[in-house]
């Protein structure tokens, strides 16, 4: 069930990363910012489990993918569910799916791992 909210999640960073950047006429840009966030996220665990520098670059790199995601899938939802505007209460609505949605690959690191 993760994968499938995992794919979402990738389909909303493609929309918000193309909006933002605004790169509607090329999205293999922002299918190729989508599948390297995606890359991050499923590799939580793994990053989380390294040692020394390397754990600290890769830490720092994470949480810029997270971030990176967070923003995008939010801008996603927005355009592609409520296209493009939101009421107060439509704005804690998609922030909750969006929290969802973007954790969904980091739970399949994890449960994948164990």
């Amino acid at each position: 069930m993760f994968s499938i909210v995992s794919m979402w999640d990738a389909f909303t960073t493609v929309i918000g990363t193309s909006h933002f950047l605004k790169l509607e006429d090329d999205i293999f840009a922002s299918i190729a910012a989508a599948v390297v966030i995606l890359a991050f996220m499923t590799c939580t665990k793994y990053i989380w489990e390294e040692k020394g520098m390397l754990r600290f670059v890769l830490m720092i790199l994470w949480v810029t993918a997270f971030g990176y995601d967070i923003f995008t899938s939010y801008h996603g939802n927005l355009i592609y569910i409520l296209e493009g505007t939101a009421s107060g209460q439509q704005t804690l609505f998609l922030w909750g799916l969006t929290i969802l949605t973007s954790t969904s690959p980091v739970l399949i690191s994890i449960v994948l791992s164990d």
